[in-house]
């Protein structure tokens, strides 16, 4: 028997730049990721939640449950007033202000088309240099990430650099082009 609980959806709104609000990283209390996302869907503010699924196995039955790509962090677009409803829901511990905001949503956009088309993800270190590549073909079309080494492309590394953290995807090399090296 199969048991999935879906309790939230990973995206309230959209992941565009708006006049008046500005999009922050939320870092939450231990394992409140989806109750901070739950306390903005009831007071409608604009949030990501990225998950994956988490299979667990019990006597006679399997159970998939959702959690976070990134534990301990929500990404919300948020003006002062929602920003002060956030603090007051008691789940967030502080903010971190996004100083290039459309390459933030950029890396959130990637992340969110991977998880939109099913891929399955994998947690990856944080790449510090890397080659840049774009998915050109495929269900990624247009998906930007780093791979260390050209010769062997199993992994396409996708980045929120505010976190210094990563997730990689399984890529074909035929799928992709270099658009930048960043090791120096």
């Amino acid at each position: 028997m199969l048991t999935e609980r879906n309790d939230i959806p990973e995206l309230l709104g959209e992941l565009i730049s708006t006049k008046g609000k500005n999009w922050m990283a939320v870092y939450t209390k231990p394992r409140r990721e989806k109750k901070l996302a739950d306390y903005a869907v009831k007071n409608n503010i604009n949030y990501y939640l990225p998950l994956t699924d988490s299979i667990k196995y019990y006597q006679r039955k399997k159970v998939v449950y959702k959690k976070p790509v990134f534990s301990s962090y929500v990404f919300v677009r948020v003006n002062y007033n929602e920003k002060k409803q956030l603090i007051i829901s008691g789940h967030t511990v502080c903010f971190l202000n996004v100083r290039n905001e459309n390459k933030f949503l950029n890396e959130l956009q990637d992340i969110y088309q991977v998880r939109e088309k099913g891929m399955e993800i994998f947690n990856h270190n944080y790449i510090e240099k890397g080659f840049k590549v774009k998915f050109i073909n495929g269900p990624l079309k247009g998906v930007v990430g780093k791979v260390t080494d050209l010769k062997n492309i199993q992994k396409v590394v996708l980045q929120v650099n505010i976190l210094k953290r990563a997730i990689a995807v399984t890529a074909d090399s035929s799928n992709l082009e270099v658009i930048d090296n960043d090791n120096y």
